[in-house]
């Protein structure tokens, strides 16, 4: 995920990345999300988000259209069920500690692949809501500070497959999503 100047990149990728195949693939060896920026033609400054752990993982970041929220899934032992999805608020030069999205979200499954559109509707994947199989990918927004039940997109978005990682317009009319057709 960019931010809205394409300068500055968070990512997700496994904690260490160098070193002899035994050690990358052990089984500590989580998912991380790591941040860049964009120096000419080159990616430099890469720092580690401070909440990495290597007990858990904490991957699939999108950044709000302002800046001001960071939201991604990890399946830290706090949480409701496998992966739950968080958010951070930016606080100048650092994020603050994650806040868990709640119940209404996060399920005893498993929560994934963030997006916010501009209008700060939340739409995100899940195997622990009801679905059509597999991942689906559903819609919520926020109302009175308490985020709405959750509905399932229809298919063809949805399918008896996974399907996951939507990125859309202001008006979900257009957009990208990824499936395991």
């Amino acid at each position: 995920t960019f931010n809205t100047r394409g300068d500055t990149i968070y990512y997700s990728r496994n904690l260490q990345v160098k070193g002899k195949f035994s050690e990358l693939s052990t089984g500590r060896n989580k998912l991380g999300i790591f941040s860049a920026v964009l120096e000419g033609k080159k990616w430099t400054k890469i720092r580690e988000l401070r909440y990495n752990n290597e007990y858990y993982n904490v991957t699939t970041p999108y950044l709000s259209p302002d800046g001001k929220r960071l939201y991604f899934s990890s399946d830290k032992p706090d949480g409701y069920g496998g992966s739950d999805l968080y958010y951070c608020e930016w606080k100048g030069d650092y994020w603050a500690d994650p806040v868990n999205l709640g119940p209404v979200i996060n399920t005893k499954g498993n929560e994934s692949y963030p997006f916010i559109n501009p209008a700060g509707e939340l739409l995100f994947a899940s195997d622990g809501h009801p679905g059509l199989g597999g991942k689906d990918i559903f819609f919520s927004r926020m109302k009175n500070n308490q985020w709405l039940p959750p509905v399932r997109l229809d298919p063809p978005i949805n399918s008896q497959y996974d399907d996951f990682g939507i990125i859309t317009d202001s008006l979900m009319s257009e957009g990208y999503f990824s499936s395991k057709r």
